[in-house]
């Protein structure tokens, strides 16, 4: 089982999340009606984000859910 966190869709969450111990991030994305950032904010830092996936090992990804009701 990978573990991973929910965080903001920046390199210094990549960074976060390594020293955490963790595997994946997934990016909250969320519009700004939401509590989220506008998507032309996101998108130009996407070259700084795809420089710290490769420099921590830590992948973007999505969370499954799990139950654990039996």
């Amino acid at each position: 089982m990978k573990l991973g966190i929910i965080g903001a869709p920046e390199a210094k969450t990549l960074v976060h999340a390594k020293e955490l111990g963790l595997d994946f991030v997934e990016f909250d994305l969320n519009p700004p009606e939401f509590f989220g950032r506008p998507l032309d904010e996101i998108v130009k830092n996407q070259d700084e984000i795809k420089k710290a996936i490769e420099e921590t090992g830590v992948e973007v990804g999505v969370a499954e859910a799990v139950s654990y009701t039996h």
